[in-house]
């Protein structure tokens, strides 16, 4: 689960889970974040096999990496009847959702990418086409509510590189837009600030980490935990966390039948337990200890786990 953060000006795939044959997403879900890039840099997502995946209510603004990944990609390996037949787990692809995205209005930067396992990858090169693919798993068209124009940030610096100038305009497309009519993108006013879970559903996580310093980026690369170790940073850039499992906030419930991460259930006091011991070496241990029964040359303390074990470590 990757939600709530704020990826900018990262070089190349800010946002990657993938490996070279194709790695295993089962259950990725993937939504209201916000990934901007200026030129020369990229705002693209690479992401791999696995089913039940989800992608929605996601900001993208900027350049894609190139023809091959696009601005949104996921690719599979392929499937070897040997390999299967050793134990070797078999690739599978499943896009349960994908709608409510902004994928802006960046000159030519528009290209969605799917390569299912053992098929030619296909290239959608406008909404209208990605809106028609039919690429869901129950073989259903994506793109709902999806759009292609500029997002308006606030942009109240004037440079693109403060937390706050990513929130959206009051006349911004998104507002409002994504599912269940919350807004499109990251919620910045939580983004890199931890707190408790929310008591509704209206999407959207906390916490997390802001990026070290980088001369003209917002911080340093580096990897955006989403909670199965799949999801990572690009190159150079600035990341800025504000969600998902590895993260330090709880996140809030997503629009949609994710299942929140399980409460921390805080650490139990040890218990006492009386423990029956005998007494060895010199007699005059007796005396120090008391209680001690003459004819078993046994005693008995009490002690919790963590004595016990102290004490037979001694």
């Amino acid at each position: 689960m990757l939600h709530n953060n704020l990826f900018t000006n990262i070089k190349r795939g800010p946002v990657s889970g993938f490996t070279q044959d194709g790695g295993d997403l089962d259950g990725m879900v993937i939504y209201n974040n916000t990934i901007y890039a200026d030129t020369g840099y990229t705002a693209s997502i690479g992401l791999g096999c696995g089913e039940r995946q989800q992608f929605f209510n996601n900001i993208q603004y900027g350049p894609k990496v190139d023809g091959d990944i696009g601005l949104l990609r996921w690719y599979c390996g392929d499937n070897n009847p040997q390999d299967i037949a050793e134990g070797k787990a078999e690739y599978n692809f499943g896009l349960d959702s994908a709608d409510h995205n902004q994928f802006g209005n960046y000159p030519g930067s528009f290209l969605i990418r799917v390569r299912k396992p053992n098929s030619t990858a296909i290239s959608y090169n406008s909404l209208a086409a990605w809106q028609a693919s039919g690429i869901l798993t129950n073989g259903g068209d994506p793109g709902e509510g999806d759009l292609v124009s500029d997002p308006l940030f606030v942009n109240g610096s004037g440079t693109m590189k403060e937390i706050s100038d990513f929130a959206l305009q009051t006349g911004s497309p998104c507002k409002g837009a994504g599912r269940n009519g919350i807004d499109m993108g990251a919620d910045i006013s939580r983004v890199g600030i931890q707190s408790s879970l929310p008591a509704d559903n209206s999407g959207g996580g906390s916490g997390g980490n802001t990026g070290g310093g980088g001369s003209s980026n917002t911080g340093s690369g580096g990897n955006a935990g989403d909670g199965t170790g799949n999801a990572g940073g690009g190159d150079s850039g600035g990341i800025t966390n504000g969600g998902g499992n590895n993260n330090a906030g709880g996140g809030g419930n997503p629009p949609s039948t994710v299942t929140p991460p399980p409460a921390i259930i805080p650490e139990q006091t040890p218990a006492e337990t009386s423990y029956e011991a005998t007494v060895l070496g010199h007699p005059n241990i007796k005396s120090l200890l008391g209680n001690v029964d003459s004819a078993s040359n046994k005693f008995l303390i009490t002690l919790n786990e963590a004595q016990a074990k102290s004490l037979l470590r001694t």
